[in-house]
């Protein structure tokens, strides 16, 4: 892993208007003062302010509640990369790797969106790695992302007025410093490697039923670049947690084992490679 660019919550509310109501309900503004700082925010915006200074004047809003921090504590999220199954056929299997792409490098890049005002941060990931599913299995590649959570409360005038959630990543003190911190993988029940609802990219049909004999070995690739974002929660707390804005800028490749004896009608989407059952 290594640590990119950390963007302050004020410049982030410039290109990034749904981060501003979502951040200070974190916080624990109350709505009315929310309201208020949304109707500034659009003014600012129609003013055509440079970011710089629309950035200031975000921070002099923030400025007018004082934050104070009552606890901290630490936790690591799980930001699913890649999710994947094998046919659900005895002897099948499937083999996921990811390769640089020679022509301009190969990474995944996550920005990892700051909870109640805090930073963002973002990460880069770009080690060669290999994983496996065999008969069925299915899988999800992930990467563990370190997070400090502080519970504060939100003090106008001498006065508590909230109580809520600061959160970010936690880098290393050198920014400069490579941290090896590898993706993992885990195994997930068949149901979670079914079809999602977004339709599929890529359909990958054998017709195989009528051959014997030895497994087909076949290898597929890709290397489109693709930006989602994803929703995560932290522990014990429902209806919070970072928003993640991940890019594959990987070589994805696909080996695949295919006993004969079978069809296989197997979907690869944003995300993820799942196969029909038999």
């Amino acid at each position: 892993m290594t640590v990119g660019n950390a963007t302050e919550w004020a410049e982030d509310v410039f290109d990034e208007p749904w981060l501003a109501e979502r951040g200070l309900t974190e916080l624990g503004w109350t709505q009315r003062s929310i309201e208020s700082f949304l109707a500034e925010r659009s003014q600012l915006i129609e003013d055509a302010l440079p970011k710089p200074e629309f950035a200031h004047r975000m921070k002099e809003l923030l400025g007018s509640r004082r934050t104070v921090e009552d606890e901290v504590s630490h936790e690591t999220v799980r930001v699913p990369l890649f999710r994947f199954a094998a046919p659900q056929v005895r002897g099948a299997m499937t083999q996921y790797s990811e390769r640089d792409v020679r022509t301009e490098g190969g990474y995944w890049w996550l920005k990892v969106f700051g909870i109640g005002t805090a930073n963002s941060q973002e990460l880069t990931y770009s080690a060669d790695r290999t994983y496996v599913a065999e008969d069925g299995q299915c899988k999800q590649v992930f990467v563990p992302v370190r997070i400090r959570v502080a519970r504060v409360r939100v003090i106008e005038d001498g006065v508590e007025v909230g109580r809520g959630i600061r959160a970010s990543v936690v880098v290393p003190k050198a920014k400069t410093q490579s941290v090896v911190r590898a993706r993992g993988v885990r195994n997930m029940s068949p149901g979670h490697c079914s079809a999602p609802d977004s339709s599929p990219e890529e359909t990958l049909d054998y017709q195989l039923a009528g051959d014997a004999g030895n497994p087909h070995r076949v290898q597929h690739a890709w290397a489109t670049d693709v930006v989602r974002e994803i929703s995560l929660r932290l522990k014990d707390k429902v209806e919070i947690g970072p928003v993640v804005r991940v890019s594959r800028r990987r070589m994805m490749v696909v080996d695949l084992t295919l006993p004969p004896g079978h069809d296989y009608l197997g979907h690869r989407g944003v995300g993820r490679l799942w196969w029909e059952t038999p």
